[in-house]
């Protein structure tokens, strides 16, 4: 399932007779960023669909349910984008810019689920939750760093390939984001590392 975009609204009615997941989850992602995961109700979800509490229950248990399948989804969106820039035949560092942008421009597509994952998760790591709840937070987490760490693998490889230079602050700087856990966005303005003069200091 490719998540839709952000900016249009479609006419729910429709979708949900033909895909009512699918359109339970994308109206549930966009009243999470609107109004913030705790703050947001079923009522508001099945409002917005113009459909019953009932309807929503049908297919998730609970608003927590809704938020780890959101998670899962804007990962799937996030890694789908970025694998064929990954498997391209290319050098490392021009596989690292096109993995950016397709990271970059992933994130402004499905802006609403991406900004409900990180709200949530937020969340869900101040409130009390089930340990089952704890359990698919910590996997939905270390799928987020199995993605990061992609990044940090080629990265690598452009300094193996000598078109990053290991002590560049450039380079240093994005290894340190990656590692941190903290979003990739920057990576669209590393340069190319220029060479340093031997007899310098």
């Amino acid at each position: 399932m490719s998540v839709s975009a952000a900016p249009t609204m479609v006419p729910l009615s429709a979708d949900l007779e033909h895909s009512p997941r699918d359109t339970i989850l994308d109206a549930s992602a966009r009243c999470f960023m609107e109004h913030g995961f705790k703050a947001t109700s079923i009522d508001d979800i099945a409002r917005r669909l113009g459909a019953t509490k009932g309807m929503v229950y049908h297919y998730f248990d609970s608003k927590s349910d809704l938020f780890f399948e959101i998670h899962q989804r804007a990962m799937d969106a996030l890694v789908q984008a970025v694998d064929p820039e990954v498997r391209r035949r290319a050098p490392a560092l021009e596989r690292l810019h096109g993995m950016a942008r397709r990271h970059v421009e992933t994130l402004i597509e499905t802006q609403h689920y991406q900004r409900a994952v990180v709200e949530g998760v937020q969340m869900h790591l101040r409130v009390s939750t089930t340990e089952a709840q704890r359990q698919r937070l910590m996997q939905l987490q270390d799928r987020r760093r199995r993605y990061e760490q992609v990044f940090l693998k080629v990265l690598n490889q452009g300094i193996d390939e000598g078109d990053l230079d290991a002590t560049d602050v450039a380079a240093r700087r994005v290894q340190t984001i990656l590692e941190d856990g903290f979003d990739v966005l920057q990576l669209c303005a590393v340069p190319r590392a220029m060479p340093t003069g031997r007899g310098s200091v």
